[in-house]
């Protein structure tokens, strides 16, 4: 077995659960872990190929996206708001946005209540999901992918911390020189314009390295 872009998340683990995952790691020919979290702990422990490696949907680059996105959905500038857990604070702080700049708010999320105030879509799916990121003015989050296609489409975006994610988004961010998107509360005063330029320079020099580690190790398997 090979992993690629393991993924520990937020890692507690206790002595017992340590030793099951030394056990364990000793299951696999290669391992591509997400996070830095736990890599040395996993270089220690297992005796085969260890690298950290990017989430698999940065390995392709933006245009490849383009069959499965779907056309336009408003015509309006509008920011998205993508909720994976209700947070009041992110919530706060789009609709502040979004009124300083006239723009409609899109969310995607399951919160009823909010259909009032903003265009819901309940029912994206990953067609109109990649759609509503590409043409987004802004982009507020606190999902993972929300926050990497925000970069892949080069978009404006802020990311709220979220429990359970905070140190893949953080780690992420940092890599690629974007630590000040990250928001806890939304009274941070981060600047709103972003340069992608260094950005996808330093997506392109991970991307080969994480490209380079599965084609020596799928090379060893044939």
């Amino acid at each position: 077995s090979i992993a690629y872009a393991a993924s520990f998340g937020d890692a507690h683990f206790t002595q017992e659960t340590l030793a099951v995952l030394r056990e364990r790691l000793q299951n696999f020919k290669a391992l591509g872990l997400r996070e830095n979290t736990l890599l040395p702990f996993v270089k220690e422990n297992a005796s085969v190929p260890v690298q950290r490696v990017l989430d698999p949907t940065l390995l392709l680059e933006a245009e490849d996206y383009e069959p499965i996105t779907a056309p336009r959905k408003e015509n309006q500038p509008y920011l998205l708001l993508y909720t994976r857990r209700h947070d009041p604070n992110m919530s706060a702080y789009a609709e502040k946005l979004a009124a300083e700049n006239h723009w409609q708010i899109i969310e995607i999320s399951l919160r009823a209540e909010n259909a009032q105030r903003h265009r819901m879509f309940y029912e994206a799916g990953v067609e109109e999901f990649l759609s509503l990121v590409k043409h987004a003015e802004f982009v507020i989050t606190n999902s993972y992918h929300g926050m990497i296609f925000s970069i892949q489409f080069g978009r404006p975006f802020f990311v709220f911390s979220r429990e359970q994610c905070s140190s893949k988004i953080s780690e992420l961010l940092e890599l690629f020189g974007l630590s000040d998107r990250l928001l806890t509360t939304g009274r941070e005063k981060p600047g709103l314009d972003l340069c992608y330029e260094n950005v996808y320079a330093a997506i392109q020099r991970e991307r080969e390295q994480s490209i380079h580690f599965l084609s020596e190790i799928l090379s060893g398997v044939r």
